[in-house]
């Protein structure tokens, strides 16, 4: 980047020449004519060869003027290339600026990038483009220190568009000889921000995925083993109650073990059922038809302060499942869109319908490991209530956790099992006071009419 102070160095040449040749064009008609000056020149000058020595002046002057603008003109044209290749061969901005944060040079990309023309940046401050993320006391050493080690010094900051948007920056800044300035090409690194906030929310649903199978697996091996030893306590609880007689004070005692094992061994069925093990009578299964017939049974669950909208597509297929297990998501997810909006009451909407899904939109679902691209049939549950952050929406299929005062916190863990056993997904809609959706996605396992 030499160029710069060529430039000046021949500017100055070029003008001094200038300066010259106008004195010795005065010098040169006052001593031809004026007749003072020629007699002083002739008379008192003691060299007869006056006029020769002007013209060899004038010669010189006119090598010297050449030299002066032949230097001007490649060092313009030079720049002038260089200002055209960098404006052509980077999408990213290419700034010049002065130890004082002053731009003197930039290329076209700034008017893509930021919507200013090149003259409205040149000789403003970096502020107008951006403002350092970590600007402190400390920052210019280290990017000195930077620069002297490494030859380069990458940072971030927050750039400003013409239109005052925000967008982030990755700035790379490097040296010009003698710390006469610096070099700086600023890169919009929006989709790169985007692709990494998007790769950590997927990490995160993984881990989510991954956390929520291993619980399972835990669960489900909890609950068979524990299954077994209830089935043994109440089997032996029901043997000494046929050996002892009705007016026992004992037969009480006996009773109450009797229903705390069948109590215990309801809440094994639904750690089976999270864990995707428990018992699975398939058959069609049409999810409109059977939310009507449970209607009168939603009805009472939500009560009077609560109103329940059916939109239920007449043209969604019938799919491979539980019936009775199918039958318990639809009332959970009811109740717990109920519970949702409290004493206050509110609209749950129920509907059902047919779509296709591709991996990015089942990728932001909780799905069984065979749950892949293809024909889903939906049923989604809303409610009007007061939704869930972040935090809460990433613990609610785990298992006993509640936000409830009764709750056991096993209503929506039971849930992703059955749908997972089902080889099917949840995907789950929901933002701070806008309310939640959860919808249940079945894989089509036969084509539609048309398509067979």
């Amino acid at each position: 980047m030499h160029w710069i102070g060529r430039g000046r160095r021949a500017l100055a040449d070029l003008c001094l020449a200038m300066a010259i040749a106008f004195a010795l064009v005065v010098l040169n008609v006052s001593i031809n004519f004026i007749e003072s000056i020629h007699r002083f020149f002739r008379d008192y000058s003691g060299f007869p060869l006056t006029d020769l020595l002007i013209n060899a002046l004038f010669f010189w002057l006119a090598v010297l003027l050449w030299v002066a603008f032949v230097r001007w003109r490649r060092a313009a044209r030079r720049r002038a290339e260089l200002e055209d290749v960098v404006s052509s061969i980077s999408p990213d901005v290419l700034m010049v600026v002065t130890p004082e944060r002053k731009v003197v040079m930039c290329n076209e990309s700034v008017r893509r990038v930021f919507g200013y023309a090149p003259e409205e940046v040149i000789h403003k401050k970096t502020d107008l483009l951006y403002s350092d993320r970590r600007r402190n006391r400390g920052r210019r050493h280290e990017i000195y220190d930077a620069l002297e080690r490494d030859g380069f010094h990458v940072g971030l900051a927050t750039g400003r568009k013409k239109s005052g948007e925000l967008i982030p920056l990755e700035i790379i800044t490097g040296e010009l000889s003698g710390r006469t300035g610096a070099v700086l090409l600023l890169r919009d690194i929006t989709e790169r921000v985007r692709v990494e906030e998007e790769r950590r929310e997927l990490e995160a649903r993984m881990r989510q995925q991954q956390k929520l199978e291993s619980l399972g697996i835990l669960a489900g091996g909890i609950a068979h083993d524990f299954n077994n030893m209830l089935t043994v306590l109440m089997a032996n609880a029901e043997l000494a109650l046929l050996d002892t007689p009705k007016d026992s004070p004992a037969r009480e005692n006996l009773d109450g073990i009797v229903s705390a094992a069948k109590h215990a061994g309801g809440l094994c069925a639904q750690l089976l059922e999270f864990a995707g093990k428990g018992s699975v009578a398939t058959g069609p299964v049409e999810l409109s038809r059977l939310i009507r017939e449970t209607e009168r049974l939603l009805e009472t669950t939500a009560g009077e302060a609560v109103r329940i909208e059916y939109a239920l597509s007449e043209e969604v297929q019938p799919v491979e499942g539980d019936r009775v297990q199918l039958q318990q998501v639809l009332i959970n997810l009811v109740t717990n869109a109920v519970d949702a909006m409290g004493e206050e009451g509110g609209i749950v909407s129920v509907a059902t319908g047919a779509m296709e899904c591709d991996e990015p939109f089942l990728a932001g679902c909780y799905r069984a490991s065979e749950c892949g691209p293809g024909a889903y049939v939906f049923l989604k549950v809303r409610d009007s209530g007061g939704g869930m952050d972040a935090e809460t929406q990433a613990q609610i299929f785990d298992p006993f956790f509640t936000t409830k005062a009764k709750g056991r916190g096993l209503g929506l863990a039971s849930v992703l099992g059955i749908v997972r056993a089902h080889g099917g997904a949840v995907r789950v809609e929901s933002s701070p006071g806008e309310g939640s959706a959860i919808s249940i996605l079945l894989p089509l396992t036969q084509p539609p009419p048309e398509e067979r």
